[in-house]
C-alpha cells in the first residue's frame, strides 16, 4: 500500500512506518474495522465513504488509525493480504483457495458466493436488540462484490473446517510446511496487547477482549 494515510483528531497525515504483509496477517498495520472503531466510523460517515463490508474496493481505501506495528487492532488487513494473494499470484482468490487450499482439502462446501443451492442449508444470522435480546436478520442478497474479502468471504461448513483443523493437526498435510503451522502458534507481535475489541455499532458487536 502506497503512501498510507493515518486519521488522528479528524485530520489525516502521512504515516511514517510502512504496512507490510506481516503487519497485515497480524493486525498491527494500523486499520480497523467501523463497527469496531467509533473514530473510524465517524470519518467514513463524514466523508460519506463506503465501508470494507459494502463489498465495493473503495471501502479498502480507509485511513490508518495508528502507526504501522504500533498497536493491535482487529482490522481489515486480512482483506488486504486477500489482495495481495491476488496480484502475486494473478488469480481471482476463490480460483486460488480451490487449487492451493480448499480443493487439495476436499473442502467443497467451502466457497466466496454458495448461491441458490446452498441456500437452504445457510445458517441464521442475529443482531442485538436494545434490550440486549437476539433478532434474526432476514436475508437478502447482496449485490456482488466488487472485490473478494480475505478477512470475511467464505461461507462453509463444519465438516469442512474440521478437514481444515485436521491439516493444522497434521502439521500441514500436503498444503503448509511443518514450520509455517509453527509459526502460526508463536507469538508474532511481540508485546503488544492484543485480543480487545471495541463496538461503535451495538447492534453487531458488543466490546469483547478475546
Amino acid at each position: 500500500m502506497a503512501n498510507p494515510l493515518i486519521l488522528e483528531n479528524g485530520k489525516t497525515r502521512p504515516a511514517t512506518q510502512k504496512v507490510t504483509l506481516g503487519r497485515l496477517l497480524t493486525h498491527t498495520a494500523g486499520f480497523s474495522y467501523d463497527f469496531a472503531n467509533a473514530d473510524l466510523a465517524r470519518y467514513l460517515k463524514v466523508t460519506n465513504a463506503p465501508s470494507a463490508a459494502s463489498g465495493q474496493k473503495a471501502g479498502l481505501r480507509q485511513p490508518l488509525l495508528f502507526e504501522p506495528g504500533a498497536r493491535w487492532e482487529y482490522s481489515i488487513g486480512i482483506d488486504w493480504a486477500g489482495q495481495a494473494v491476488e496480484a502475486v499470484s494473478g488469480r481471482r482468490l476463490d480460483d486460488y483457495f480451490a487449487g492451493h487450499v480448499t480443493g487439495p482439502l476436499g473442502m467443497n462446501d467451502t466457497v466466496f458466493n454458495p448461491g441458490k443451492a446452498r441456500a437452504p442449508r445457510r445458517a441464521a444470522m442475529h443482531t442485538r436488540t436494545p434490550e440486549g435480546g437476539l433478532a434474526v436478520v432476514p436475508w437478502e442478497p447482496r449485490p456482488a462484490p466488487e472485490f473478494l474479502a480475505g478477512g470475511a468471504g467464505l461461507y462453509s461448513t463444519a465438516p469442512d473446517y474440521l478437514a481444515f483443523m485436521r491439516m493444522i493437526l497434521n502439521d500441514g498435510g500436503e498444503i503448509l510446511l511443518p514450520e509455517t503451522v509453527a509459526a502460526m502458534g508463536t507469538n508474532q507481535i511481540g508485546k503488544l496487547r492484543a485480543g480487545v475489541i471495541g463496538s461503535a455499532d451495538p447492534a453487531v458487536i458488543a466490546p469483547s477482549d478475546f
